[in-house]
Parts: C-alpha cells; sequence; structure tokens
C-alpha cells in the first residue's frame, strides 16, 4: 500500500505524562517530534491528541505544524525528521515518534 505525500504531517509535540505514565521517569513534560498521516491540519491535531492520550499522554501545544510539501529542514539527510519520514514511507506506519526531549519544573 502507497501513500499519498502530501498526506503526511510533522509537528513538535509539547506533552504532559498522565498519572498512569512511566515513560518520562519523573520528568514533568517533554517535546518529541512526530509524523502522522493525515488528510489535513485538523485531522493531524485529532489523530495527535487521541494516540498521546492512549499512551498515557496529555497534549499540551502543538507547534511548528507542517505539511511534508511545506517542510523546512536545513539538512534533511541527518534530520530526525527523516527518520520519522521514512517509518511511514518503507514501513507504512501510520505515525512515528521521535526521541523524547524531557523537562522538569
Amino acid at each position: 500500500m502507497s501513500i499519498k505525500l502530501n498526506n503526511m504531517w510533522f509537528s513538535l509535540v509539547e506533552i504532559k505524562p498522565n498519572a498512569k505514565n512511566t515513560i518520562l521517569g519523573e520528568a514533568e513534560g517533554g517535546f518529541v517530534n512526530v509524523a502522522y498521516k493525515a488528510d489535513s491540519k485538523e485531522e493531524l491535531i485529532q489523530k495527535l491528541k487521541e494516540t498521546f492520550l492512549e499512551n498515557d499522554f496529555l497534549v499540551v501545544n502543538v507547534h511548528e505544524i507542517e505539511n511534508i510539501n511545506s517542510l523546512s529542514i536545513d539538512d534533511f539527510e541527518t534530520s530526525e525528521k527523516k527518520e520519522l519520514f521514512l517509518d511511514i514511507l518503507e514501513d507504512n506506519y501510520d505515525f512515528s515518534w521521535g526521541v523524547f526531549h524531557i523537562w522538569d519544573d
């Protein structure tokens, strides 16, 4: 199954763990780059909230939303977004999350 590239979106998501979440350890929250298949920006945000909630995260904010057609990266070859892109394109995932960058209060 192939995907339409114009249906691929990227964003930086600010999250906080729900009470049951242990993925971030003791961290209060963090940021993560993501890529998702979606037909629109609105669908992207809906999918983000659903998938993060399923993994016991609260989406605090969604930053830097970009469609593949408007993606701005200085060096795509060394970018984490390239890995996210390949997860979706080659492995046919519906979404891919990058490395969590955590913070404490």
